[in-house]
């Protein structure tokens, strides 16, 4: 009920794990939770911003 999941950090910590259980299809916890801000660049490159745009917002502290 409570498998250990690696942190960005590298600390392992358990998480509660799904409560329902199926005899063919396998649950379980396939990734960590992201970081506050890990994938801001990302999304913002899919939303048609420029790498130059996003560099003055974080050398500007906005994200």
């Amino acid at each position: 009920m409570l498998p250990e999941v690696e942190l960005a950090n590298g600390q392992r910590v358990p998480l509660t794990g799904p409560a329902a259980k199926f005899s063919r299809t396998p649950i379980g916890i396939r990734q960590r939770a992201a970081t506050l801000g890990e994938h801001t660049a990302e999304i913002l490159e899919q939303l048609g911003c420029k790498p130059e745009t996003i560099a003055d917002l974080k050398a500007r502290g906005v994200i």
